[in-house]
């Protein structure tokens, strides 16, 4: 009953309650331990799941696989590594290391730590690969293009989640929308436009374009490949837009030059009922900027913080004071300092 409560209140987004449901509990057992600690991570309070998780040990209570991949999953989350590994000792330790899951979680963990070497060992010592496994590892290696110390590390770790794929492929497995999104993030971080419109067209073969993530990520890969109109041709045929479909094409059009469009989406897209958030301004202003429309910019900027209740950032204010220099207006720029109270970062 207790277990069910903690769940609940999770599920609810009240953690809080979760927490204190658990904490009621006279006898703690595994399933209470892995339930208290997922439910940490489900809502974002990673450091408190590894604090209770710390609390475990000092029990000296016995914690199952299912805790110990929790557990791991927070250590990757908050860069915890040298837990991470103590996790991972855990494992051996308890006989867990062997279980699918298990061995996903641990490979995942030292893919995100940048040991790919390790994360390939266990990949290759796997008798069955799922397509949860595969996924990993593409996923893995695509998202350390972007924390590579440098371009020759980047481009390493881009070429091998394009590798992967191949290997998928080559397998007889068939991918998911998980996988092509990954593979799509991968061929943008390395500016891959070959091997991008391959993906492109797997994906079209197995109908996942239908999906919205795959093709938002299509999206993003054709405008970081400076193809602009493919971008905006993968943008109409989607069957359902998301904000971040639309605000990745506002973006494009905006870095792109086309200020009118980037304008002119952004409105389609409030037409359609899309609250826009943040991100979303910075290409509206960005589109201003570039195009030196000054009441443009200054009404949307007011818009942004009137109607939508955003508080700028430093980008939106960047954006602004961009375009007025790009003019010649230096007295306005400073006008719009004085008047907005932004406070450059020294």
């Amino acid at each position: 009953m207790g277990n069910s409560l903690c769940s609940l209140y999770s599920k609810c987004r009240s953690l809080e309650y979760a927490v204190k449901a658990f904490q009621r509990f006279q006898i703690k057992m595994s399933l209470s331990w892995t339930t208290i600690i997922s439910s940490c991570g489900d809502n974002g309070n990673t450091e408190l799941g590894l604090k209770i998780f710390h609390d475990l040990l000092l029990e000296d209570a016995l914690p199952n696989e299912f805790t110990l991949t929790s557990a791991l999953s927070l250590c990757t989350e908050t860069q915890s590594f040298g837990l991470g590994k103590q996790v991972h000792a855990f494992c051996v330790k308890y006989g867990c290391e062997s279980s699918v899951p298990m061995k996903n979680s641990i490979m995942y963990f030292y893919l995100k730590s940048g040991e790919t070497e390790e994360a390939m060992r266990l990949f290759n010592g796997m008798e069955t690969v799922s397509l949860i496994t595969w996924n990993a590892m593409i996923a893995g290696h695509a998202q350390l293009i972007n924390i590579a110390k440098d371009g020759a590390s980047a481009q390493r770790s881009g070429m091998a989640a394009l590798n992967m794929f191949q290997m998928l492929h080559k397998s007889g497995m068939k991918p998911d929308l998980f996988t092509f999104s990954s593979v799509l993030s991968a061929c943008s971080d390395l500016v891959a436009l070959e091997q991008g419109e391959q993906v492109h067209a797997q994906a079209m073969k197995t109908g996942f374009l239908l999906d919205v993530v795959v093709n938002s990520a299509l999206v993003t890969m054709y405008n970081k490949c400076g193809c602009i109109e493919k971008a905006a041709k993968a943008f109409v045929e989607m069957s359902s837009r998301t904000l971040i479909s639309w605000t990745s094409m506002i973006t494009a059009y905006s870095q792109h030059g086309r200020s009118i469009e980037a304008l002119q989406l952004f409105e389609d897209m409030r037409m359609a009922g899309v609250k826009p958030n943040k991100i979303t301004f910075v290409g509206v202003l960005s589109a201003c900027s570039h195009a030196g429309l000054v009441k443009e910019a200054e009404h949307y900027f007011n818009m942004m913080r009137k109607e939508y209740k955003i508080e700028p950032i430093s980008t939106h204010y960047a954006c602004m004071v961009d375009m007025f220099v790009r003019l010649g207006q230096m007295e306005e720029a400073f006008m719009f300092v004085e008047r907005t109270g932004f406070e450059p970062m020294r």
